[in-house]
């Protein structure tokens, strides 16, 4: 309600726990290159009984509770969040045998 995250879900679908868990891991192996190539560390999160895994970027003060006035430098902060952790995933994400 008053912050907002970037965040890449892994989830391949119903049935892909383990395959989930597997790119999570393989993401994992490179996440002192990722958290370097971001900019500051991550949120790694396994998120244990549930069927998909996430990377999380730290939240954005602000969210859809907050004045109407503030939407937009929320939403510019969370779009430069975004593009950071996509910037900061591209290379290692392409290069899974997934």
């Amino acid at each position: 309600q008053h912050e907002t995250t970037a965040e890449f879900y892994i989830d391949r679908g119903q049935g892909a726990e383990q395959e989930n868990l597997e790119v999570f891991e393989a993401l994992r192996e490179n996440m002192a290159e990722i958290e370097s190539d971001f900019g500051e560390p991550l949120s790694w999160e396994a998120l244990e009984g549930k069927r998909a895994c996430r990377i999380k970027a730290p939240a954005v003060e602000g969210g859809y509770k907050d004045p109407e006035e503030k939407w937009p430098e929320i939403q510019d902060e969370a779009i430069g969040q975004m593009v950071r952790l996509e910037g900061a995933l591209r290379r290692y994400v392409d290069a899974l045998p997934f």
